[in-house]
């Protein structure tokens, strides 16, 4: 297989889509990872996500996300993230397909961990993927706070609360409940105070 066979598969793969292309794709066999970088052409233009209109990129900056492991390497992507200078909006970064807005890991990843954790301990995910769990659970953090914004509790008349120990450097998980229909509204993990002076 060819380089541009190659190139053509990964763009494939990661469903890339104008201006983005991969500018090049880097194996290292000593550290095991993949790193494939992406980038657009000079000149390019991004909708702004706040209005939606089209606008140049005014400067970039350089960002990676863990991807999917290729076979046995771990995969980063790496880009240039444009910034935008909308006339409405101001200045602010372009949206991207592939991650969400601070996140350092690409969708598909998250995906990834937000499924084995539901089936096994933060910390054995992040032992398994070599990552550090507090970004996992900044991660599951995100998109459990997300999917409470849309959660009515009008009609929660009854609650039970409990806080406990997560580790023996006293970092604390506080649970809200619906005592009537048994369900966790509320989960809120924090470090303790004495570990912070």
């Amino acid at each position: 297989m060819n380089i541009d066979t190659a190139t053509k598969l990964f763009e494939m793969a990661l469903h890339l889509e104008k201006p983005w292309f991969i500018s090049n794709i880097s194996l290292n066999k000593e550290q095991k990872t993949l790193n494939i970088y992406l980038d657009f052409p000079r000149g390019s233009v991004f909708r702004c996500s706040k209005c939606g209109c089209e606008v140049k990129a005014y400067d970039t900056q350089e960002k990676t996300w863990r991807h999917l492991n290729f076979f046995q390497y771990e995969c980063y992507l790496k880009a240039r993230v444009p910034r935008l200078n909308c006339s409405v909006d101001g200045i602010h970064r372009a949206d991207l397909p592939w991650a969400r807005p601070g996140s350092s890991f690409t969708l598909l990843f998250e995906a990834f961990l937000f499924t084995i954790s539901g089936e096994i301990p933060v910390q054995r995910v992040a032992d398994l993927v070599v990552e550090d769990d507090e970004k996992i659970w900044r991660m599951l953090d995100h998109y459990v706070n997300k999917a409470r914004e849309t959660e009515d509790y009008s009609s929660v008349n009854k609650i039970g609360m409990d806080e406990t120990s997560m580790k023996k450097n006293h970092n604390y998980i506080t649970l809200a409940v619906d005592l009537e229909k048994k369900k966790t509204i509320l989960n809120f993990r924090r470090k303790s105070l004495a570990s912070s002076l």
